[in-house]
């Protein structure tokens, strides 16, 4: 019986290896009648659930991650993918319980270490999320994401020149990854986070060279405009600082940028006058669509300008 529950667990693997969520979820529970092992029957009940999760079938997913835990209380897989649903629908709390409840079950899982970490950053709980993320590593050190995770904490934390090398430790794991598409996304932020950190140590030609490098991945990334604009604030040089800025707001639209171009825009000459735009835009006399176009016209201007007297 247990060797084709084995047959039956591996092929429902699969189906989800392929997307395949509805046509595995009746596998796992064929499985799951055949298991005699209390520990195993329990996974594939959990795995079940996973699939309604995700098919979006919250409330069904929940049944069977509870199931899960009726069947063997110490299944930290159940506990796990129940926090994760409760996390999706915005209940932190629940979520931070479960992932609590998923470690005790089992010390070695990573990935609850890092999810409630992520909970208690969120709470602005640093501290103890920095001791969840760095456990994360330590479980799994060739992990990127743990490596980001570890990273952004000890940035928040003030200490850029040891989040610094958790970023350069997730640079060259991305680096070795063959899935080129979905990494590449995730490399380029690692180089703007990696320039946040020499920004911060005001070694700003390390920052701009791994800006640059996270655009040779990604031309479309706002992040890293809006990086190459501090680079260029602190560097006095406002005027290329308005042109980044508003790389950034093109592709973001996010309003936050409005405050950082106008900031620079009253510290250069060349553009001063667009400080009265953008406060309108934060005032929501103008839209965000309306305020691109007069910053577009201005540093199209500009550019014809500089050509024309040489500069």
């Amino acid at each position: 019986m247990d060797a084709d529950a084995k047959q039956l667990v591996e092929h429902g693997h699969r189906l989800i290896a392929e997307n395949k969520y509805a046509e595995a979820m009746p596998v796992f529970e064929q499985a799951s009648k055949l298991l005699s092992d209390v520990c195993k029957k329990a996974i594939a009940i959990a795995n079940v659930g996973v699939c309604y999760a995700k098919l979006g079938n919250y409330d069904e997913a929940k049944i069977y991650f509870n199931a899960a835990i009726k069947c063997d209380p110490l299944c930290a897989r159940a506990f796990f993918n129940r926090g994760v649903l409760y996390d999706q629908v915005g209940n932190q709390e629940a979520a931070l319980h479960d992932y609590t409840r998923a470690i005790k079950a089992d010390p070695r899982c990573a990935d609850a270490y890092a999810n409630k970490g992520v909970c208690l950053k969120d709470a602005g709980q640093i501290s103890d999320a920095a001791v969840c993320f760095l456990k994360a590593v330590e479980l799994e050190p060739d992990e990127p994401k743990f490596q980001k995770n570890a990273g952004i904490i000890c940035l928040m934390d003030g200490s850029p020149v040891k989040a610094l090398q958790y970023f350069v430790r997730e640079i060259r794991l991305r680096k070795k990854d063959k899935r080129l598409k979905e990494i590449d996304k995730a490399a380029a932020c690692a180089f703007v986070n990696a320039a946040q950190c020499y920004r911060a140590k005001a070694d700003f030609r390390r920052a701009i060279s791994a800006v640059e490098w996270a655009l040779e991945i990604d031309n479309r990334h706002a992040g890293a405009y809006e990086e190459l604009g501090n680079n260029s604030f602190f560097l006095k040089k406002f005027t290329q600082a308005v042109i980044d800025y508003t790389k950034a707001l093109v592709l973001s639209k996010n309003p936050v940028l409005v405050e950082k171009i106008e900031g620079a825009a009253l510290e250069s000459k060349l553009f001063k006058n667009l400080a009265k735009d953008c406060s309108m835009a934060e005032e929501g006399v103008l839209s965000i669509d309306e305020l691109i176009v007069k910053l577009d016209r201005a540093i199209c201007d500009a550019r014809m300008k500089f050509k024309i007297n040489g500069q």
